[in-house]
């Protein structure tokens, strides 16, 4: 550390020769300044180019948009994929197959009994049927599959399950909803049952899952 000595002396050089010392003072301090003015300018530029960038693109959107509110866009955007979900082919994704057979396993002792029907006028029912039989008859259900024309009991969801009575529904119906709604595979509970079971078959009221084209919810 300096010595009270050693400022005095310094201090002695600077007054002999002041102008030198200060035009240094100046030099330094006009160095610094100019590294400190490029750097904030250099951020700043980059700020306004993102800003503009942002606006562009907020701009864009809005064209786009036709300049609808959020809350109107997002009605839209719903609208088109519930639109897409109507004319799409309907099928059982991996993970709802494997919600619905975690749901669907006969009780020890009992058995399982179920119509799964499907509307002839519709070309992707049959195979969205045949995917609701491959989970249930892993299931150890027994199935029947008739084919349908004009079901009068069908839901615009495209999917119903039917069963005699919806306050005390059959077990099969009741296990079939909690699966579709575990899954979250829309449908509607409706009273009815194939009470014919195969045509030419009589028995009890057995419990229908009725699929057929989705309409306009």
């Amino acid at each position: 550390m300096p010595s009270w000595k050693d400022f005095v002396e310094q201090l002695g050089v600077i007054q002999a020769a002041p102008v030198p010392f200060f035009v240094a003072v100046l030099a330094v301090f006009g160095l610094v300044w100019t590294a400190v003015s490029w750097s904030y300018s250099t951020i700043l530029s980059s700020k306004n180019s993102q800003i503009e960038l942002l606006d562009r693109q907020v701009a864009d959107y809005k064209d786009k948009l036709s300049g609808a509110t959020p809350t109107e866009a997002k009605a839209k955007i719903d609208d088109l994929e519930a639109r897409l979900a109507r004319i799409e082919p309907p099928r059982l994704s991996a993970e709802q197959r494997r919600v619905m057979a975690s749901l669907v396993e006969v009780p020890a002792g009992s058995e399982y009994h179920l119509s799964i029907q499907s509307e002839m006028s519709c070309p992707d029912c049959n195979q969205y049927a045949a995917d609701f039989y491959t989970v249930l008859d892993e299931a150890h259900w027994k199935i029947i599959s008739p084919r349908v024309m004009g079901a009068a009991a069908a839901s615009p969801k495209g999917i119903a399950i039917l069963t005699p009575d919806t306050n005390s529904p059959l077990p099969e119906a009741a296990a079939l909803a909690r699966a579709l709604s575990a899954a979250k595979i829309p449908f509607d509970l409706k009273s009815g049952a194939d009470i014919n079971r195969s045509i030419s078959v009589a028995g009890p009221p057995m419990a229908v899952i009725l699929i057929t084209a989705r309409g306009i919810l």
